[in-house]
């Protein structure tokens, strides 16, 4: 949201300016209004603002003498348009040389100025978008050995070498934590604030964030390739203090709310204690990812108070989470509900009793649930996002019986949401969908399936495409890289070439580019997480 300054002598005109415009439309607040320059001048000496729109002629300053004093302070000058009764030609030229964005007569015509404002505000956001240009061709380097350092991709030798060339100061600490903030696709769409280009929201988050813990000495902010801001935090010679940094986190959610109007969720991975271990935290950072879904947003979320429940779960309960996922892909309902209720029952006979054990494991299964759902459908988004609330709702509750219930409907709604999609489509396209689950692994494609069902391969493609929402080859890709997240969770050991082979890629380095874009990491880096 753009912020705009309004100076007129006369209190009608103030008003009228407000009831004339939808600001909010616009991507514009009106932040203050003055009666007179020297107002203005005393105001601006405190606040900054985008956009000044003034009177010329005012007791005491004239609205251009007010430009030419603003354009004197040492702030950021804001962008100019000018109003005035007066079709008064040296006002005019005057105004043009001090580099105003328009020269408006009374009385004023809200198309002229709606036009107006929005090409100023184009303009505001195109030197915005030059700007971050700059500073992110001054910072590429600097975040790309960071990155490095985070990834665990750089000795320490020439870490420490990088670092002193590029006035990067690292701290010399004993404990460390890193903290993740995701830019989500759905931050963008704001009412606040009008911006559509997500590099330029990571850096307002960067740039708050920063503000925010350069407080702390030993506080780094960088963003990572993926569009995450980055934040390293350490202590020299005691252990993290975390209320001090929830704090700050908070202090971060808050300003991001207020200046951004967007929620965000900051994920602080487990407490290192030197520099090369710094990546393990940040690896630990990024597995939380998928509690956005289950937990409200603006929420600081630590690694220690979540891992330790599920390592105890898993040991404790050795959930066969492999047969679940088949359950679930298979369309067997019952024999999924009845397995989690297995799983409740075996759970309430270790005499955990705590409610929080159990969120945990569900937790667990709720991203099983969502995995298949996002491997065999492209609208999954749709139901997730219906899923939020009854989840929301359900963490609430302390019971552990009402987490039960809530388990048991949710995938009861995802059974329904599957056969609904397999009613939705032909026949002819379900034969289709069961051979590629059969035949995966083989070399198939649009020719070769047209072959065999006696059908066009042009025609194929678009009653495939129009039945599942998607081309077929974005589907196969889909399938496939689903089998190859289960060898490699079943299978450890086994080489990603291997697994490539076991699921129809011929190419492996073809395999590792599909599997990075559907995933977001490598195989590799899946198996080592």
């Amino acid at each position: 949201m753009y912020k705009v300054l309004i100076v007129d002598d006369e209190p009608f005109i103030l008003e009228g300016m407000k009831k004339l415009i939808d600001w909010q439309g616009l991507g514009l607040d009106i932040v203050h209004t003055c009666y007179d320059a020297l107002d203005a001048l005393s105001y601006l000496s405190r606040h900054s603002v985008h956009i000044l729109i003034t009177d010329v002629r005012m007791p005491d300053m004239s609205g251009l003498e007010l430009i030419i004093n603003i354009k004197k302070m040492n702030i950021n000058t804001p962008k100019f348009i000018i109003l005035s009764g007066y079709n008064d030609f040296s006002y005019t030229k005057e105004a043009v040389l001090l580099g105003i964005e328009n020269y408006l007569l009374k009385p004023i015509s809200e198309n002229e100025m709606v036009s107006t404002l929005k090409t100023t505000t184009q303009k505001i956001e195109s030197e915005l978008f030059r700007q971050i240009e700059f500073r992110q061709g001054q910072n590429i380097i600097r975040d790309n050995i960071l990155h490095r350092w985070l990834m665990g991709n750089i000795e320490k030798k020439e870490l420490l070498e990088r670092a002193a060339f590029l006035n990067i100061v690292l701290p010399e600490a004993n404990y460390f934590t890193v903290h993740v903030i995701p830019i989500t696709a759905a931050s963008h769409e704001t009412e606040r604030l009008k911006i559509t280009n997500k590099n330029l929201l990571q850096f307002a988050v960067h740039n708050i964030c920063n503000e925010i813990t350069s407080i702390h000495n030993n506080a780094i902010t960088y963003c990572d390739p993926s569009g995450k801001v980055i934040i390293v935090y350490s202590q020299v010679n005691s252990e993290i203090d975390y209320p001090i940094l929830r704090n700050e986190l908070n202090e971060c959610i808050v300003q991001i709310n207020q200046l951004l109007g967007i929620d965000v969720f900051i994920m602080v991975g487990s407490v290192q204690y030197s520099l090369e271990e710094a990546h393990f935290s940040y690896t630990h950072a990024k597995k939380m990812e998928d509690y956005q879904l289950v937990l409200p947003p603006n929420t600081v979320l630590f690694f220690h108070d979540i891992q330790p429940d599920s390592v105890e779960l898993k040991n404790q309960l050795n959930i066969n989470f492999k047969k679940l996922h088949e359950l679930i892909v298979g369309r067997n309902r019952e024999e999924t509900i009845q397995m989690v209720r297995t799983i409740y029952n075996k759970f309430m006979s270790l005499n955990l009793n705590n409610p929080k054990y159990l969120r945990e494991l569900f937790m667990e299964i709720l991203f099983q649930i969502k995995f298949v759902i996002r491997m065999h459908s492209p609208n999954s988004e749709i139901l997730l996002h219906d899923f939020e609330d009854l989840v929301q709702n359900t963490l609430e509750k302390p019971t552990l019986d009402q987490l039960q219930v809530w388990i048991e409907e949710l995938l009861q709604r995802t059974f329904d949401f599957l056969e609904h999609r397999n009613e939705e489509q032909s026949p002819f396209i379900q034969r289709i969908l069961s051979h590629i689950e059969r035949c995966y692994m083989e070399d198939i494609n649009l020719s070769t399936l047209a072959q065999e069902y006696h059908i066009h391969s042009v025609y194929l493609g678009y009653l495939f495409k129009k039945e599942t929402g998607e081309p077929f080859n974005n589907y196969l890709n889909r399938i496939r890289i689903g089998k190859a997240v289960e060898l490699l969770r079943q299978y450890p050991a086994m080489k990603a070439v291997d697994v490539a082979q076991q699921v129809g890629y011929v190419n492996p380095n073809y395999f590792y580019t599909v599997f990075k874009k559907m995933t977001g990491i490598s195989p590799t880096h899946f198996r080592k997480d």
